[in-house]
């Protein structure tokens, strides 16, 4: 028995030995729980933000009800495990029930409309890379939160009159760095959130440009609901289309505030993550790689695109037709490599810049992770690596050119003799 199931086992007993349990006949023991950790809920919400309120509790019944649904086989486990499960994530419901009472300043059927958009299937947890089905168990009800949270938000900016929105800009602030937290913590990767978090951004761009309506605000979160809705159906095209709907809109109306660079990187790379489809993200490599603005800030995106292929010595193809160009191979079936590429265009030589920066650092771990491993495993055999590590300790991009060339006469026996200028003896 491990340690979870013993320790469960253990309160269990404990529980069924209780003066209060033993009052409830065994007909009426559901009901007879409920009433009984009605009061634990009480006390918890109680403890965590000193605030007791009908929707808190009810909240905490609600998701508690998502992570453990009842069994009527093994009543007195089901509750057992809801009570360790709050005690483990009181961290995180901290933050969950702030967002709540934040909510309810402007939703005061906040409870209902999140059930609603579970039970409608508006939010559901569907199986992907970023959310796979061994974590479905641990993070569904966090993420069934969150993302009701997300779209809930989304639709009270939507209709809040733009004064209040304006008094309240430090509540909606407030939502969005807790459930920032919770996102970040729990690793969920709210889709819905990071709409509601870029909304957030913008409507603070917004007060800051001194605007006095809501005109870019109604504009742009309608378009975000109409890209929520085709994605969900699978209409990639439609939904780049509503996408750079918003990046006109957003570039045209704030591309001179400070900070505004940010939010747009922040904003492609959350649609990079989301979907997944090769045009797709090629078109959002498109929008960078023809803005020279973007481009100074796009590390992030484009660390996530090369991360995804291997350019290490012993993946290199004997057709390669450009041995200083390691896309060369993956150019020919990628559409967003072909993009980076820029064909007769070339790379903007911004973009070059940056994609120079991440080379260096891959070429350099993976010259690391190599003598490491070779440290470790108390290899004796000699290595070109030891050699070309000390060239790339001093990060010359232009040295590398030079060892991956010789790298790759070397993998091919091309010469008998080799010799390189850059590999001392």
């Amino acid at each position: 028995m491990n340690i979870s199931k013993k320790l469960v086992t253990n309160l269990e007993k404990i529980l069924k030995q209780d003066e209060i349990y033993l009052l409830i006949p065994q007909n009426k023991l559901k009901e007879g729980l409920d009433l009984l950790f009605e009061d634990y809920y009480r006390q918890y919400c109680l403890e965590l933000i000193k605030n007791e309120s009908k929707e808190n509790i009810e909240l905490i019944r609600f998701l508690t009800n998502l992570r453990f649904p009842l069994d009527n086989e093994k009543i007195e486990e089901n509750y057992i495990k809801k009570v360790l499960w709050l005690e483990i994530y009181k961290d995180e419901m901290i933050y969950i029930l702030n967002i709540l009472n934040d909510i309810l300043i402007f939703e005061p059927n906040i409870i209902s409309l999140i059930k609603d958009k579970f039970e409608n299937k508006e939010i559901e947890y569907v199986i992907s890379s970023h959310h796979p089905l061994f974590k479905k168990e641990i993070n569904y009800p966090f993420l069934i939160y969150l993302d009701s949270i997300g779209i809930i938000m989304l639709n009270i900016i939507l209709k809040s009159d733009f004064q209040s929105l304006m008094e309240n800009l430090n509540i909606i602030s407030n939502i969005n760095k807790n459930a920032e937290i919770i996102n970040l913590n729990l690793r969920l990767l709210s889709k819905d959130f990071y709409r509601f978090k870029i909304t957030s951004l913008i409507t603070e761009l917004i007060n800051k440009k001194n605007i006095k309506n809501k005109e870019i605000l109604e504009q742009y979160i309608n378009s975000l609901l109409k890209e929520r809705q085709f994605i969900k159906e699978n209409k990639i095209d439609n939904a780049f289309d509503e996408f750079n709907r918003q990046y006109i809109l957003l570039f045209q109306n704030f591309n001179n505030i400070e900070g505004f660079e940010k939010i747009m990187i922040s904003l492609i790379v959350s649609k990079y993550k989301e979907v997944n489809n090769e045009k797709f993200r090629a078109n959002l490599c498109s929008i960078i790689k023809n803005n020279e603005i973007l481009i100074k800030y796009s590390s992030e995106l484009f660390v996530l695109i090369i991360k995804r292929y291997n350019f290490e010595p012993y993946c290199l193809e004997e057709n390669n037709d450009d041995p200083d160009n390691p896309f060369t191979y993956e150019l020919k079936d990628n559409v967003i490599l072909k993009e980076i590429d820029g064909g007769k265009e070339g790379i903007p030589k911004e973009l070059k810049e940056v994609l120079k920066t991440i080379f260096k650092f891959h070429i350099n771990k993976y010259f690391d992770d190599g003598l490491k491993n070779e440290k470790e495993n108390k290899k004796d055999k000699y290595d070109i690596r030891d050699e070309i590590e000390v060239l790339l300790g001093y990060h010359s991009f232009n040295d590398f050119k030079n060892v991956y060339e010789t790298l790759k006469n070397i993998m091919f026996k091309k010469k008998d003799d080799i010799y390189n200028v850059n590999i001392k003896e």
